[in-house]
């Protein structure tokens, strides 16, 4: 199978949240991009919803919030793969070093940051 993707993908099995209008769906992150994520597929979660959401991710052990505006994209019996839409400043930040402290190459992120559009 071709890969697709151009943005490096980091494990990061953590807790989250997607928001759609109002209600909140508890779920654990696979995985992250400067593009997107994805997440297990929240309990309750029904796939003819809002695509659109907000996936609100609690670092552990800090009051750091990184919230991004998401798009489901895809979605199988499991999982949720999302699209980031839009993401604030600081958020952006906190990502940006998560990536850089785990993928092991600030060039690489910074490279991946250039190219969104």
């Amino acid at each position: 199978m071709n890969e697709r993707r151009i943005y490096s993908r980091l494990n990061f099995p953590v807790e989250s949240s997607l928001v759609v209008k109002g209600d909140i769906y508890p779920t654990t992150m696979v995985d992250i991009s400067v593009k997107g994520a994805l997440v297990e597929k929240p309990s309750g979660w029904v796939d003819d919803a809002d695509r659109d959401a907000t996936l609100r991710i609690q670092l552990q052990d800090s009051d750091v919030v990184v919230e991004m505006k998401v798009e489901v994209v895809r979605s199988s019996r499991e999982q949720l793969g999302l699209r980031c839409k839009s993401i604030d400043v600081d958020s952006l930040t906190h990502l940006r070093r998560i990536l850089e402290l785990n993928l092991g190459d600030p060039e690489l992120v910074e490279r991946e940051l250039h190219n969104l559009d």
